[in-house]
């Protein structure tokens, strides 16, 4: 359940971030391999926030040279 969420958060900031810089309304869920990059990085982000309460999350490039960069806490999710 929290994997889901987390990973849902995380692809709907980016297709924000998406949208803002390339003008498009393309969605990452559509994409799978930046999917499975996010699904990699959300899955790591769990195991981290088990131990600490917040952590900064960067991927390089993840669609058409945009960056993802968030900041997840546990707060967020509560």
């Amino acid at each position: 359940m929290f994997d889901a969420r987390l990973l849902d958060y995380m692809a709907n900031e980016f297709n924000e971030v998406l949208k803002k810089k390339k003008n498009t309304n393309n969605d990452v869920r559509e994409l799978h391999k930046a999917m499975m990059e996010l699904r990699l990085q959300s899955n790591k982000a769990k195991h981290i926030l088990l131990a600490n309460h917040e952590i900064p999350i960067y991927i390089d490039s993840l669609i058409d040279d945009v960056s993802y960069q968030s900041h997840v806490s546990v707060a967020k999710f509560e």
